[in-house]
């Protein structure tokens, strides 16, 4: 058994129907989260990845500690829950 029913039982016959468009469908379900949690750390911590960012275009390099500390004293800004594409005026 797996998580869209009985996947394979003795013969192919017995193969879950649609499974490969399942798994597709599940695949760029977690895709579009992945890329929606990204896009918000970065908004919440766009103060920090501009610091991190001039550190490396001046130094050329940076230690972790330093991303780090960067990341620890930087100000969150909190994320709204309206979609910014929802305020565009038709």
């Amino acid at each position: 058994m797996t998580a869209f029913g009985k996947a394979y039982y003795r013969n192919q016959n017995d193969l879950l129907p649609n499974l490969a468009a399942k798994l597709e469908a599940l695949l760029h379900e977690y895709m579009r989260f992945s890329v929606e949690k990204c896009a918000s750390v970065l908004r919440e911590f766009h103060s920090a990845v501009e610091t991190i960012t001039y550190v490396l275009l001046e130094k050329g390099e940076i230690k972790r500690e330093e991303i780090w500390d960067i990341y620890n004293r930087a100000p969150q800004i909190s994320q709204l829950t309206v979609n910014p594409v929802d305020n565009i005026e038709p």
